[in-house]
């Protein structure tokens, strides 16, 4: 039998040697509120003379949420971006040590609308002739000298970047088009899009998406296929004098069919995935966290097997616990990503139970109630006080409190400490990131002491309710079964990372450390 090992890291930075970007812990931020702190990406290794390109993304935001920099000094905004403002992404060229002040800077602003943050920042030595879309990862590298485009077509695929090879771009959002309409100047730009194998059945011609159908008839609306992305000029297609062949930025930013014959400029599109967390270019280092807007469940894994082991072969279940017994919640196995990763976040009870413990919130207060202790630097964490004259006559048990909310330096789980009737309810907060109290919204409302911070803050107490508690369990594959279990015990966004170690001996059961 065969022995894994299943070693459970909670919010990976995948620090390592040389070049590389660390991420943040995981928070969740306060529903429409703006300037909330978003710092902690930091990058690493580079040399202090390099110009680097970075990106900063919201993935898929809940409406309403942007990020802005405070500080941009030293920084260039990429063609296409200004720097100013509020922004769902944004790419900068800039040294290392001015795109670390302006991610310190990094502010998050919510809307109204609850949500998973997803907050992506990638680095490399900055690329000259390419241009980088935030928003799918992807590398995008303008040809200006001219070609029909079957010649287009084929000589994209010749071509590798970063260790990708190429293809001749695809347009399949409205977002995409415009990053191409800003970055390249040229118009009458080829894109892989053609009805060569049967007339007004346009079709994807290259990339991920090839052979994708998004439209059946000629003409600006007709036949567009619902939820594929078309933008057609008035009137076009037209198949005037057999056009089998796509262009973007027609006479402005729309599209239009052309014969094979016409020699226009063209894109080369670098990257397969839809995700900038997926990507696997080299010499190109991202990381992200997924934060919240209000209370959000998601369960997101990430596994390992190393190098020697084909991570597409295996699928995951989720389980949830129910009377003291683990259930499938699902019959249906999620496949793993060829990058170890799997969402089973739809396949969870979205119930939610009473009894897990009590969150302290604060408001503004005219009181220090709340004093916090220097940062712990060995044991990663700060030893928070409230005033127990908060506490008394409201919680019976003071030792249930398991969750702060405080201002918008800290909203997640705490370990209950000390009670004193007379003195401080202590909590500790675990966390990798030292809290930025001078960039904190509230940072009226901090005084610096001697070891300390005074907080005036007033404190509410309420009971938390919970998710039922769940697992990934079942990993397997066609031949054999393997068990790795992982208890995500009512956390919201929780993502894990396993680290799979296969030995020839022993039990083919384990559980997470």
């Amino acid at each position: 039998m065969r022995k894994i090992l299943v070693t459970l890291f909670l919010l990976i930075s995948f620090l390592g040697f040389g070049q590389s970007v660390s991420a943040p812990d995981s928070k969740s931020f306060l529903q429409s509120t703006n300037g909330q702190d978003a710092s902690g990406f930091v990058l690493s290794g580079f040399s202090s003379t390099a110009t680097l390109l970075a990106s900063i993304s919201l993935v898929n935001p809940p409406t309403g949420t942007t990020f802005v920099l405070n500080t941009i000094t030293g920084l260039t905004a990429a063609s296409g971006f200004t720097l100013a403002g509020n922004k769902t992404r944004l790419v900068v060229t800039g040294t290392m040590v001015d795109i670390n002040t302006a991610l310190a800077s990094l502010k998050i602003n919510t809307g109204s609308v609850k949500g998973n943050i997803a907050l992506s920042v990638a680095a490399t030595i900055n690329p000259t002739g390419y241009y980088y879309n935030g928003v799918n990862g992807h590398f995008y590298r303008p040809i200006t000298v001219t070609a029909t485009y079957t010649a287009a077509r084929a000589a994209s695929l010749l071509t590798t970047f970063k260790g990708q090879t190429g293809y001749l771009v695809t347009i399949t959002s409205a977002d995409e088009d415009a990053f191409i309409y800003a970055n390249v100047p040229q118009g009458n730009i080829w894109f892989a899009l053609t009805d060569e194998v049967e007339e007004a059945r346009w079709t994807i011609d290259a990339g991920p998406e090839k052979g994708t159908l998004i439209k059946i008839n000629n003409g600006q609306t007709n036949g567009n296929i619902p939820g594929q992305y078309n933008n057609w000029a008035g009137g076009e297609p037209n198949n005037s004098g057999n056009e089998d062949y796509a262009v973007t930025k027609w006479n402005g930013t729309q599209w239009n069919d052309l014969p094979n014959g016409f020699n226009c400029p063209y894109v080369i599109e670098y990257g397969t995935w839809s995700n900038p967390d997926d990507a696997t270019f080299t010499e190109f280092y991202t990381n992200s966290v997924s934060h919240s807007n209000g209370e959000v469940l998601t369960a997101k894994f990430n596994i390992d097997f190393g190098g020697n082991i084909d991570e597409t072969k295996f699928s995951a279940k989720a389980n949830t616990y129910v009377n003291n017994v683990w259930g499938v919640t699902t019959n249906t196995s999620r496949a793993i990503s060829g990058l170890g990763k799997v969402d089973l976040t739809n396949d969870l009870d979205a119930v939610k139970l009473d009894g897990n413990g009590v969150k302290a919130t604060t408001t503004t207060g005219d009181v220090e109630w709340c004093v916090i202790y220097d940062y712990d630097v060995i044991n990663q964490r700060y030893r928070i006080g409230i005033d127990s004259r908060e506490v008394n006559g409201i919680l019976s048990n003071p030792s249930t409190i398991s969750s702060l909310q405080l201002f918008d330096l800290w909203n997640g789980p705490v370990t209950f400490n000390s009670y004193d009737p007379n003195g401080w309810t202590e909590v500790y907060v675990y966390t990798q990131t030292q809290f930025n109290f001078s960039g904190s919204s509230f940072a009226s409302f901090i005084r610096a002491g001697n070891g300390f911070y005074g907080v005036r803050a007033e404190f509410t107490f309420t009971p938390i309710q919970s998710f039922v508690p769940a697992k990934a369990d079942s990993l397997e594959d066609p031949t054999q079964k393997y068990i790795a279990l992982a208890n995500s015990a009512g956390r919201t966004n929780y993502e894990d990372t396993y680290a799979i170690d296969y030995n020839q001996q022993g039990s083919n059961e384990s559980n997470a450390i």
